[in-house]
């Protein structure tokens, strides 16, 4: 197993509000360092996998509870407020909360 499939694993069960590299890095028994470099080599970065983390987990949350409103999907994707989530969102989907509930999810 990769660096990428390590670190992916682990967002995918940890608190993406409290996650870093530092714990990641611990989390997988790799230094901080040698987890930046080796994710680099394989053409990722930690931020770029932790964004795809949450927007995976926000995909999730919605599919499970349609109804979840901001302030849900901002804590459970690991924002401190709603309207940092609300700005990701728009930049992974080109559109609101509202409208991706309405367009994307009734299909």
């Amino acid at each position: 197993m990769n660096y990428t499939q390590k670190v992916k694993e682990h967002l995918a069960r940890c608190d993406l509000s409290t996650v870093s590299l530092d714990s990641t890095a611990s989390a997988i028994f790799a230094s901080s360092r040698t987890l930046s470099r080796r994710l680099s080599d394989e053409g990722f970065s930690f931020i770029a996998l932790r964004e795809e983390a949450r927007k995976r987990r926000c995909v999730e949350l919605l599919k499970s509870d349609p109804r979840a409103n901001a302030e849900a999907v901002a804590r459970d994707c690991g924002y401190s407020e709603a309207t940092t989530a609300a700005r990701a969102f728009r930049v992974w989907f080109g559109c609101g909360l509202r409208e991706f509930r309405n367009d994307r999810l009734e299909r």
